[in-house]
């Protein structure tokens, strides 16, 4: 037995040997048929960083090892004593102290190449992460200045009334109105021509190849019937004295004057309350850049109060942080106010017919709504509005025209006269000569177009009269919009006066507990939203209120310019 354990334990010696062998050594990568054998590849020299790099001839496929391999590599590793990584060790440290010697000329402290790299952030970053360490602040903890003046400043104040005048004398519609109304007169001048004389003058010159003339026997002069140099003239009167036609077509003419002279009312109505609207615009506009003024105001003086909390050392930097993106928001409320009101200001200047409107409005008494209920505004509006007296006259006029073909039946009755002169006196011895006519023409049939006119005529009288009931209906249903908006006007305007009290208060007692310590600051910018958002709904319903009396008077038809 003691000869047999000999060869045994040598057997279980070289096992276990070459088992710890097999354990120990990593399983080689298989090789890639696309990238060929290892000996056609050179294997680059080993260096003191050669963990770092890779080999050509593998890729990320070629390199993975199994799970087994790699957890036996790294219990090898782990098991190995580190002895010999003490001397690397203490000469690291050693290289990165002599580094940071020259800290201020050096952004990044290099590490030995044999070591990983090490990510040192810069001098400034450093320098910034030390402040922060010691306890200084990294927000601006100075209190902006105030805001600048407004771009209008040095603008002249004007009054609605001026507003209106430079409307009637400037704006392009009201002008081409009037060009319209002129040629409505002119059109009624034409109509008279229909009645009116003719008269004519007509002179002619004629060269003949020879003169005509013989010798008279009895006085044995020479009669010249063809001058060589012929001149006559002719002078003609036409006057159809008697033209049925004529009275319905000149009624008509007159009637359509009248017509667009409420025509060009409507439109002067329609231009001045648009104006009117756009002034109240650039009221709100105007408004609104105060508003926001007052709150950049506060958000200051909300953020100098977090600066004095912060260095009294009773609040964090964070309110400090809050305050200030506070007060960009409020300053970014205030341009775009200023750029709102520079858009209303272009709207006014496009009805006055300028490049821009260098004035600062000023805000007009309150208008008065008319008296009496809806059943008498409705009656106002029927008696008062140019849109329906227009509808009146289209009727009227499509009346007139019926008649106007009634009266092409009739015949036409005119006075012709003629005085003619020539520089050869003929036969009768005579240069000029003379003829009265009177003439009646009667169209007997004209191919059934005076039928056919008649039908015509009947048609349009039928649809003036649909347009009329349709402008009736159209402006009972203005005036019934109108008096509900005023009614909801009136709730809201209410309604907005509550909302501020409510809102002014809360800020208040907010910035009062803030000062105490007891606020956060979020809620401090929730009141402060909050009063800013009453400010600016109080005076958008202040001037709805007042625009929509405007609408109520505008369709009743007594909406005036002036007082």
């Amino acid at each position: 037995m003691t000869r047999l354990k000999a060869p045994i334990l040598v057997l279980l010696s070289i096992w276990l040997g070459g088992l710890g062998m097999t354990w120990a050594i990593p399983v080689a990568p298989k090789k890639s048929a696309a990238r060929g054998s290892d000996q056609d590849c050179v294997r680059p020299k080993r260096s003191r960083r050669w963990k770092n790099r890779q080999h050509p001839c593998q890729r990320p496929q070629a390199v993975r090892r199994s799970k087994r391999s790699l957890s036996k590599i790294d219990l090898r590793f782990r098991a190995l004593p580190r002895l010999w990584q003490q001397p690397l060790r203490q000469r690291r440290k050693s290289w990165v102290a002599r580094a940071n010697k020259h800290k201020g000329k050096r952004r990044v402290a290099k590490v030995p190449p044999g070591s990983k790299r090490a990510k040192r952030p810069a001098l400034k970053v450093r320098k910034r992460l030390r402040r922060t360490a010691q306890g200084k602040p990294q927000t601006d903890m100075t209190l902006p200045g105030k805001l600048p003046p407004r771009f209008d400043s040095s603008f002249a104040r004007t009054n609605i009334e001026n507003v209106y005048k430079q409307v009637k004398q400037n704006n392009l519609d009201l002008r081409i109105l009037r060009e319209r109304v002129i040629q409505s007169e002119i059109a009624r001048a034409k109509a008279w021509s229909i009645i009116k004389p003719q008269l004519s003058l007509q002179g002619s010159y004629t060269r003949n190849e020879v003169e005509a003339a013989f010798n008279n026997p009895l006085t044995g002069d020479d009669i010249v019937i063809t001058p060589q140099n012929q001149l006559a003239f002719q002078l003609q009167l036409q006057w159809a004295f008697l033209n049925f036609q004529s009275i319905p077509v000149l009624q008509i003419a007159y009637m359509a004057v009248e017509q667009v002279g409420h025509t060009a009312k409507q439109v002067r109505r329609e231009v001045t309350f648009a104006a009117a609207r756009a002034y109240y615009g650039i009221l709100l506009a105007d408004g609104l850049v105060d508003i926001t003024r007052r709150s950049w105001e506060a958000s200051r003086e909300h953020l100098r109060i977090s600066i004095a909390r912060y260095n009294a050392g009773v609040a964090p930097e964070l309110l400090v942080t809050r305050a200030q993106l506070d007060l960009a928001v409020a300053r970014q409320n205030w341009i775009q106010a200023q750029n709102g009101l520079r858009n209303a200001r272009l709207a006014m200047a496009l009805l006055l017919n300028r490049k821009g409107f260098p004035f600062r409005p000023q805000r007009p008494a309150p208008p008065e709504l008319p008296a009496g209920g809806l059943s008498e505004w409705m009656h106002q509006a029927r008696m008062k509005r140019p849109e329906l007296q227009a509808s009146r006259i289209a009727v009227r006029i499509a009346s007139k025209q019926i008649t106007s073909v009634w009266m092409k039946f009739l015949p036409t009755v005119a006075v012709l006269g003629k005085f003619s002169g020539i520089n050869a006196a003929g036969f009768a011895g005579q240069n000029t000569q003379w003829s009265v006519t009177l003439a009646a023409t009667l169209n007997i049939y004209s191919g059934g177009t005076r039928y056919l006119e008649l039908k015509e005529a009947h048609s349009k009288y039928r649809q003036a009269r649909l347009e009329l009931a349709k402008s009736r209906r159209s402006i009972g249903n203005e005036i019934r919009q109108g008096n509900i908006a005023l009614r909801n006007a009136k709730v809201a305007l209410q309604v907005a006066r509550k909302q501020l009290g409510l809102a002014r208060r809360s800020y208040q007692l907010t910035q009062e507990r803030y000062k105490t310590g007891v606020a956060t600051p979020v809620e401090v910018t929730d009141a402060l939203t909050a009063l800013r958002s009453a400010e600016i709904r109080v005076l958008q319903e202040t001037l709805n209120r007042e625009v929509a009396i405007l609408t109520v008077r505008r369709a009743i038809g007594v909406f005036r310019t002036q007082k």
